[in-house]
């Protein structure tokens, strides 16, 4: 993977100094993330809320006439979306007691069956290394300020994150058991490495300083068999059991940009 990015900034550089008219531009800025969810696991993670977090990179910009530009950039993208009443899935429990399917606590086959009661959120936090390309259109207001509207796709490779799970759970005559949990995650079983999508947004340049807002939608379903939650056991039951995995998740997610055009 770095040998890619390393060959796409290659062939950007090798492009714009053929040109005459190119630019560098370093950017930092926010991202305000969301996972969307469809599927079975939606209404058990119910509705998600946006994580602020860091991005910051480099872009190339070659102006192929007096109004239309291309940019190519390299960013480091940090994102992150929480999900703060999240319902487990109960079906393991319709049949008898907490950890003993057909059975009560301990006693398979009889006794005494409950549901428990589980306070929990759970927060994604995932980096990538965020590859955006757009054409842009630049109405010129005065001679140093600009309008430029863009559209466009990424790529993004991850490059690393953690799954949080905060709460507890209620379980009748032994109180209440926390579920705090913290784990890296997974990119090789849980989640895809690799997203994708269109993008589209506005730049606000003023004497080569601007303001760049950008919104992003993913199209490619990051989640897989078995995705996210941390595992672990309580009461005999599988932490894993408690979720219904028959999902698809994918981004969305506003970026703010500051940066500087630096012309050669």
């Amino acid at each position: 993977m770095k040998k890619t990015i390393l060959l796409i900034l290659g062939i950007t550089v090798s492009a714009a100094t053929k040109s005459q008219d190119i630019s560098v531009m370093p950017v930092v800025g926010l991202n305000s993330s969301n996972l969307a969810v469809s599927g079975d696991f939606e209404s058990v993670l119910g509705e998600s809320s946006p994580i602020f977090r860091g991005s910051f990179g480099l872009e190339g910009a070659l102006q192929l006439s007096e109004k239309i530009t291309v940019n190519l950039g390299v960013h480091y993208s940090m994102r992150g979306s929480t999900f703060d009443d999240v319902n487990p899935d109960f079906d393991i429990f319709d049949d008898g007691g907490f950890g003993n399917p057909g059975g009560g606590l301990g006693f398979p086959g009889g006794g005494f069956g409950f549901q428990p009661d589980i306070d929990l959120s759970v927060a994604f936090r995932m980096n990538y290394i965020h590859i955006p390309i757009t054409a842009g259109y630049r109405f010129e207001l005065n001679n140093q300020i600009f309008i430029e509207p863009q559209f466009g796709f990424y790529y993004s490779y991850g490059t690393g994150g953690e799954v949080d799970v905060e709460g507890s759970v209620s379980i009748p005559f032994f109180g209440n058991l926390p579920l705090d949990q913290t784990q890296s995650v997974n990119f090789e079983n849980d989640f895809s490495r690799h997203d994708f999508g269109l993008l589209g947004g506005v730049t606000f340049e003023v004497y080569r300083f601007f303001l760049r807002y950008r919104y992003h939608f993913g199209l490619k379903n990051i989640a897989q068999s078995g995705s996210g939650i941390p595992g672990g056991e309580i009461g005999g039951t599988d932490l894993d059991q408690l979720f219904d995995n028959d999902f698809e998740t994918s981004w969305r997610f506003s970026a703010i940009h500051l940066g500087y055009r630096i012309r050669f």
